[in-house]
């Protein structure tokens, strides 16, 4: 092995080339003077040895030119030597350096292959020093990513030691495939096997027939698994469903990092995952091959240490299941906060099953055994599930749900009259107002039938004669009646008070007339007022009026049954939201704590990141659906994250009218001018025409202008209210622009108040908010319940995001308050002089 020590600088060069994420790093100077004499030029002849395992670790290297190859053995008393992993390395790879940083001897011996070799090495020390001065070196330099998500493969719950997966880390390389773009084709170089790290592919060619593979699932495997240690034709297909991100690793490598051959324990996890979820209660009635297919939509997570999987009392989107051989402990408090008995279970059981349906808050805390393995399904992975299948409503209606989840799911019936319901909301109350109201609608029909019977019997005491003119009358007053009893049946139907797990509403609808929505997030909600007399007491209705912190923030809806149990289904949500934020907060605390003791986990929590699938949502009719796409078009569209609205277009015909009418009229006169005589007096006629054809013209395309610069903006985080003028003087235009963040909306009302603008779907939104603002209003924007729903739901995320921010925020302070206190109690205990100050200081106290 010959050595060439490089000068400063070149050393320094060659280091930048090799580790280009050194040149990322800040203070370029300190790093070449730490560096500096700590360079070296190593060469190695063919198969000559780099280091030896048990070998004190000085150095770290980095291959320029050739292959290391590297082995680990154990040697029993009395036999012969084991190789029990071996792995080559190729150019850009680093020898050594997982020794270094985790402070060890040469785990392994290196040497060259059957070429010479060409290597940098650089002192520990040096790296040593480079560490301290920047800490981020270390995550630069080694794969913690991948070796943190390898660490929860299924796969790989076998190995033993540290450096095995420090070595896959090193052999593997991330990769990323689009939805529908090929893997892998069978009869293509099996070179690589594939673990999945979050997305979705199927499999085909299969004897077995296609196979869907979710998170933590395993391809590139071989049907026939016996001796094949060598690398073979896939004999299969495999395509992407979503866009995936996989983990590829060479299947040489594989085998000579973790010594076993990859395809017996895959199998049969793929059997296990299917078997396992049919044999759950709540997937019983689904056949084999649905539970197949559903396996392709869980994620399967290997967890190696003491992790707290749920937390009580926040809110899930996803249903855990624990397999069998598996162990995992229950924690809950009671109502008083008091911590209850401790459970074990043991799997197989599943936890949280109404996630699958609803947003709802954990029951327990489930804090998951070493070296146990879960399935995980979310939600929105689950509707997807349903929406790829050929019936969803019978998959939906074969679950076997407890009596409790039922009891909770509510009025799940009834969904479909509310189709502006979100993922993961569900009802739990729709209220209407109580029959003594609509007994008080019947007045009229009364009234109508009253003066009906009045005329008819006048009728029939003074006119003897004329029975055609008395049936008619008949007839006429006996449809009156009924019309006008069907029409107050119909909006007496049609008038809600709506309790879901995230918001409480209020709609009223006269079919093909108008609709008005008013809604408010139950977390919002500050007061409830119930208001009764006589005959409310009396039959049990009553006025009942939800306050929020907007300006306008008040829900008030007259004469509702039981108003009383409204109030208390309002209350428990909000109880309920609230308490999901203290669930937050606590798993916020043990993600930061776990991230600083270097115990993360990444455990991806959807299979599929495409665009949810909607269930249960009404399409709009057929008109609707042929006008929209061409009408709609011009007053809304987006760009990236941001929404830009218009005013509808049956806002600008009438403001059109005029400048149309005008040039019509002078075209006309002008053409009519042309076609009876030309003459040097009909010039008089035909340049005003001209002149006021192009005078309405350009009227024309001022009013469209100064429609089409009203606009209302919805990004990320603001709604922008913006409002351009023009004049026909200086400033020539003026703009009054208002804005407000997301997360100052307290209620969203929608409001469609005609018969036209239900036919063309059109009307007003209204946000209030708690701020300075006060109201925004979207006048006459096309589709409102979308625009009301996108607004909201950009909501809940800003929501969620700025609770987010605002929890990791105190949880950042705490960790830091118990670090600190760590380290200056660790000081305590380490130095005699101090002695045991804390006993002192309470024996001070008690004097």
């Amino acid at each position: 092995m010959s050595v060439t020590i490089l000068d400063s600088n070149a050393g320094f060069a060659s280091l930048l080339k090799a580790w280009a994420h050194l040149a990322k790093l800040p203070n370029q100077k300190d790093i070449q003077i730490i560096l500096d004499d700590a360079v070296e030029l190593v060469r190695l002849e063919p198969r000559q040895i780099l280091y030896r395992q048990g070998e004190a670790n000085d150095y770290i290297y980095h291959l320029l030119t050739g292959n290391i190859f590297q082995e680990r053995t154990v040697q029993e008393k009395g036999k012969r030597p084991e190789r029990i992993l071996y792995y080559t390395q190729e150019p850009g790879d680093s020898p050594g350096l997982f020794d270094m940083f985790y402070e060890r001897p040469h785990a392994t011996t290196a040497r060259a292959l059957h070429e010479p070799c060409e290597l940098l090495r650089i002192k520990r020390v040096a790296i040593d020093h480079l560490s301290y001065r920047m800490p981020t070196l270390r995550n630069e330099l080694i794969p913690l990513k991948i070796i943190s998500r390898l660490r929860t493969m299924p796969l790989l719950a076998d190995l033993e030691l540290r450096m095995h997966l420090s070595f896959l880390a090193d052999a593997a390389k991330a990769q990323v495939v689009d939805a529908g773009k090929s893997i892998y084709e069978a009869g293509a170089d099996g070179a690589h096997i594939y673990l999945i790290d979050q997305g979705q592919v199927k499999l085909t060619g299969l004897s077995e027939g296609e196979r869907w593979l979710g998170n933590g699932a395993v391809l590139g495997l071989q049907e026939e698994s016996r001796g094949l240690k060598r690398i073979m034709p896939y004999d299969h297909s495999a395509v992407a469903q979503v866009k995936t991100k996989l983990i590829a690793i060479p299947r040489e490598n594989f085998i000579g990092i973790t010594g076993w051959i990859p395809e017996p324990a895959e199998k049969e996890w793929r059997k296990t995952r299917a078997e396992s979820l049919n044999r759950l209660l709540i997937f019983s009635n689904y056949t084999p091959e649905e539970c197949q297919k559903l396996a392709g939509f869980v994620s399967h997570h290997l967890i190696p240490y003491h992790h707290i999987v749920m937390q009580q009392e926040q809110i899930s989107d996803r249903m855990w299941v624990l397999l069998p051989g598996s162990r995992a402990v229950m924690h809950a408090l009671d109502g008083g906060g008091n911590a209850l008995q401790p459970k074990d279970v043991a799997g197989l059981v599943y936890f949280s099953e109404i996630s699958l349906r609803l947003q709802y808050p954990l029951e327990s805390t489930v804090d998951a055994l070493p070296g146990s393995h879960w399935l995980t399904l979310d939600r929105r992975d689950f509707n997807r599930f349903l929406a790829q299948g050929p019936d969803s409503k019978s998959l939906l209606e074969r679950m076997t749900m407890s009596r409790e989840t039922n009891k909770l799911l509510g009025e799940s019936k009834n969904e479909r009259r509310f189709p502006w319901l979100q993922d993961g909301e569900r009802l739990l109350r729709v209220a209407r107002r109580h029959w003594f109201a609509l007994l008080q609608r019947m007045a009229m029909p009364a009234m109508i039938l009253g003066v009906a019977l009045v005329v008819g019997l006048l009728l029939q005491l003074g006119l003897s004669g004329l029975i055609l003119w008395k049936s008619i009358w008949w007839v006429l007053s006996l449809a009156a009646f009924l019309v006008v009893t069907i029409w107050q049946v119909v909006d007496y139907e049609n008038d809600f008070m709506v309790v879901t797990n995230q918001r409480v509403a209020r709609q009223e609808a006269v079919i093909f007339v108008n609709e008005w929505r008013q809604v408010a997030f139950v977390e919002q909600v500050q007061n409830i007022d119930i208001t009764t007399d006589f005959f409310g007491r009396k039959f049990g209705f009553g006025t009942i009026k939800v306050s929020t912190a907007g300006a306008a923030g008040t829900i008030e809806f007259d004469m509702v049954a039981n108003p009383d149990a409204i109030k208390s289904d309002i209350l428990a949500q909000r109880d309920r939201r609230r308490q999901h934020a203290q669930g937050s907060s606590k798993m916020g605390i043990q993600q930061i704590l776990e991230t600083r003791l270097g115990l993360t986990l990444e455990l991806p929590a959807r299979v599929r990141d495409d665009k949810d699938a909607s269930l249960d949502k009404d399409e709009p009719p057929w008109w609707r659906k042929l006008l929209e796409p061409s009408l709609d078009r011009p007053m809304r569209y987006q760009n990236q994250s941001k929404v830009v609205w218009r005013k509808h277009w049956l806002v600008l015909a009438p403001q059109l009218l005029k400048p149309v009418l005008l040039f019509i009229i002078c075209l006309f006169v002008a053409v009519a001018t042309l076609y009876t005589s030309f003459s040097a007096t009909s010039v008089v006629l035909i340049l005003p025409a001209v002149l006021g054809a192009m005078a309405a013209t350009a009227w024309a395309v001022w009013t469209y202008v100064d429609w089409s610069n009203d606009t209302y903006e919805l990004d990320d985080n603001t709604v922008v209210d913006i409002e351009k003028q023009l004049k026909t003087k200086w400033p020539f235009i003026t703009e009054a622009k208002r804005s407000a963040r997301l997360g100052q909306i307290e209620n969203i009302d929608l409001e469609i108040p005609g018969p036209i603008n239900y036919l063309f779907n059109f009307g007003n939104v209204k946000l209030q908010t708690a701020a300075a603002q006060g109201e925004f209003t979207f006048d006459w924007v096309p589709d409102p319940r979308g625009v009301a729903e996108e607004v909201r739901r950009r909501m809940d995320n800003v929501r969620r995001k700025e609770a987010a921010e605002l929890a990791k925020a105190r949880e950042r302070e705490l960790s830091t308050w118990f670090e600190m206190y760590n380290r200056l109690d660790s000081h305590r205990l380490t130095n005699p002089t101090l002695g045991d100050y804390s006993t002192d200081f309470q024996a001070k106290e008690r004097l």
